[in-house]
């Protein structure tokens, strides 16, 4: 339609003649210049990167996350057999999960801390760790659980209340050793009913950890052919090395604390037990626990305090909130930067769709100068700054980029049509409209009209008639 219309404008093509040549109905032209301009669409969001992708029986248990030898995870499940209620104590380690099931278990018919000690000894007893991480029941938490952790260099973890997923892989090994046990449950079960006799606790333990034992052996040999079959992706000695080192630096960050609440302690000559006092505040960072020895030394022999060791805690308390603060600030700032970066990140993709479609940049940049319309009060309306800022800037590259995409004819033919779907879809009143028409053809002039029209187009050859020859043209002498 908007070509026609310049046509028409400049070559005085009528609608029969233009109809004729693109060989459609005047009819159906007609309908065509009563139907009102589309509403013009959005520019559709960037496509989101792909996610990496991910290897099977992972997902945030990466060996990348958790490497092996770093951390062991305890539990206890129930079991029955024989009819007898029995407690499966197991260790594992979730970045070795596919080498071995459990790292070591216990069956009993209770448990209780003497026996967690022993599981977990047994387990650290060819590998060491950086931490245990376990629930928070009794028996894990109690004073001979803790004194096994600490006598095998072990960073007691344990979970928030009501988080099974921090032990994900444990209890999943419990949901997946459960199922494969049950019809041999159920056949000691039948046993026992039919002779009670062997309703026996020895028994039930005897071959439950046989049944165990040989669960965890079928898990050991299926994961080794998974990992012939796949091609171990994964280079496991770079991964150990790495998990050794990370685990050796883990150990000496935590030991360098112990030793220098020890040396505190003795150096000062403090009250009471050495190792109530290393216990107690071994979990504090080591640059507080600094930073406190700096501000009882400024205050040794002159703070008047019966007890130094509790005016210690005082202060390292202090400098803890402090030091926390900090973290809090920095670890906000962390968030802060993240968020900007994600905002720069949406306005890159926004221009990139921009560019990708000059008409929504053009679209854009009316509805920018329109925002700068002001009607005053005393009927004198205006464009703020006659339309200059980021709608100028934004509807003069639309246009640059339209004339560049589709050449000098149909760009200005575009941006029209562009121009007529604002115009029926804007709220603004007939000034504002003259006063941003205004604007818009200055810059259609500048950029699209030129001195002296071309005809080259295959449209002008086909619509517009050439000039008639003479009747009896002569020969050129």
């Amino acid at each position: 339609m908007v070509a026609f219309e310049r046509i028409q404008r400049e070559h005085g093509v009528t609608q029969h003649e233009f109809c004729k040549t693109l060989g459609i109905s005047e009819r159906t032209f007609s309908s065509w210049k009563k139907r009102p301009p589309p509403k013009p669409r959005p520019p559709a969001p960037p496509r989101p990167d792909p996610p990496p992708p991910t290897s099977v029986r992972r997902g945030r248990y990466d060996l990348a996350v958790i490497p092996p030898g770093v951390e062991l995870t305890a539990d206890t499940t129930d079991l029955d057999l024989f009819d007898i209620p029995l407690k499966l104590i197991a260790t594992q380690d979730p970045g070795d999960r596919d080498q071995e099931l459990y790292e070591a278990f216990h069956l009993d018919v209770a448990e209780d801390a003497n026996r967690i000690a022993a599981v977990v000894e047994a387990a650290t007893r060819h590998e060491s760790f950086a931490q245990v991480v376990t629930d928070q029941g009794t028996p894990y938490c109690a004073h001979e659980a803790k004194a096994a952790y600490e006598a095998r260099a072990l960073q007691h973890a344990p979970t928030k209340e009501a988080a099974p997923t921090q032990k994900a892989t444990l209890e999943r090994s419990f949901g997946t050793l459960k199922p494969l046990l049950e019809p041999v449950v159920a056949l000691t079960s039948a046993l026992a009913a039919l002779v009670p006799a062997l309703r026996s606790a020895e028994l039930a333990k005897t071959v439950g950890r046989y049944l165990i034992a040989l669960a965890a052996d079928a898990y050991r040999i299926g994961a080794e052919s998974r990992i012939a079959m796949t091609g171990a992706p994964i280079d496991r000695a770079a991964v150990e090395a790495a998990a050794h080192d990370w685990t050796r630096r883990r150990l000496e960050d935590h030991g360098s604390s112990r030793l220098t609440l020890a040396r505190i302690h003795e150096e000062y000559r403090m009250e009471g037990s050495r190792d109530d006092f290393v216990r107690a505040l071994r979990d504090y960072p080591l640059e507080d626990i600094e930073e406190a020895e700096r501000r009882l030394r400024a205050a040794a022999c002159r703070c008047n305090a019966r007890a130094c060791d509790r005016y210690f805690v005082g202060i390292l308390k202090n400098v803890h909130e402090e030091h926390e603060l900090q973290r809090q600030q920095a670890r906000q700032a962390a968030r802060e930067r993240q968020r900007l970066r994600a905002s720069e990140r949406e306005f890159e993709a926004e221009q990139q769709s921009l560019r990708a479609d000059p008409r929504h940049a053009i679209l854009r940049g009316l509805r920018l100068i329109g925002v700068q319309w002001l009607p005053d009060t005393d009927g004198t309306n205006r464009l703020f700054k006659e339309g200059r800022g980021m709608g100028l800037i934004d509807l003069r590259q639309g246009l640059i980029d339209l004339r560049a995409r589709e050449g000098q004819h149909a760009g200005c033919d575009s941006a029209e049509v562009v121009w007529r779907q604002w115009m029926a879809h804007t709220p603004l009143g007939d000034d504002a409209r003259r006063a941003i028409r205004t604007v818009w053809d200055r810059l259609l002039k500048e950029l699209f009209e030129k001195s002296k029209r071309d005809f080259t187009s295959m449209a002008a050859h086909l619509i517009i008639k050439p000039p008639p020859l003479p009747s009896n043209p002569r020969s050129p002498p």
